[in-house]
């Protein structure tokens, strides 16, 4: 799926992730001058057909896919320990396990008392945790050197507390993928608007029991442009909840890269 995150709009949706299809559509661009800013996740067909086809454009790999692979890491260590927990105690950390995974500052008063509960019985849980909110803390600093530095800094702070086994895949990722992780921090967009495209692309193929996909491509490309032009009333409740998922209300779609921040998801 390639977005233009500017103005949050589908451009195109492909058939598959291979490296040979997103190439020959890049290959065939119409105004590749005017793209400058390319954010991915960490799919190296991606990559390598940016590089050959787009190579002036200034790839980004997207913080949520980061943050989402740290995540993991915390997982992996809640269910390392759930493993030596009763029956009950197992399902209570199942589910508490979300209470992990959101940031610190982000949970309410009574969840920060469970959280805490869990940290202090389990040390290498709660190192495991706070070198998490630690990663993510760097996404808030304005400079990539101050981000490099930090980086350097949470890398001692994982040896130190013995948990480089928890971050492996983490710290691998980071490592194969260093260059464009931290050239969020030269351009600092995102991809939170596919997230919710994606969202919006599996619940039209969901309405319809399994589209071919030119029908689904058609309903992602154009149905939104479609119902944009005959909403006329003021939206129900049901409408925001549902739309929620999008980033807000729909945006009416035509395939164009007119100055675009082109997303692959």
């Amino acid at each position: 799926m390639i977005t233009d995150i500017e103005v949050r709009r589908f451009v195109e949706v492909l058939p598959d992730r291979k490296k040979a299809t997103i190439a020959r559509y890049l290959e065939h661009l119409l105004y590749k001058d005017r793209i400058e800013v390319a954010v991915i996740d960490m799919h190296a067909p991606y990559l390598q057909a940016l590089t050959e086809q787009l190579p002036q454009v200034f790839v980004v790999i997207d913080r949520f896919h980061v943050i989402q692979l740290l995540n993991r890491a915390v997982d992996q260590a809640r269910k390392a320990i759930r493993e030596s927990l009763p029956d009950r105690q197992r399902r209570q950390l199942m589910h508490d396990r979300f209470l992990l995974l959101k940031r610190h500052r982000d949970l309410k008063e009574s969840e920060l008392l469970i959280l805490e509960a869990w940290l202090n019985q389990f040390p290498q849980l709660q190192a495991v945790y706070l070198c998490k909110e630690a990663f993510a803390d760097i996404y808030e600093l304005p400079s990539l050197e101050e981000a490099e530095e930090a980086y350097v800094a949470w890398l001692e702070r994982v040896e130190q507390c013995g948990i480089s086994e928890s971050f492996g895949e983490f710290l691998r990722a980071v490592e194969n993928w260093y260059p464009w992780i931290f050239n969020y921090f030269l351009h600092k967009h995102t991809g939170g608007f596919v997230e919710g495209a994606n969202a919006l692309a599996r619940a039209v193929d969901r309405a319809g029991r399994g589209y071919s996909f030119p029908v689904l491509r058609a309903r992602l490309l154009y149905g939104q442009h479609l119902l944009r032009q005959t909403k006329r009333r003021a939206p129900k409740i049901a409408d925001v909840q549902e739309s929620s998922d999008v980033d807000g209300q729909l945006i009416g779609i035509t395939p164009s890269t007119s100055e675009a921040l082109s997303e692959f998801s």
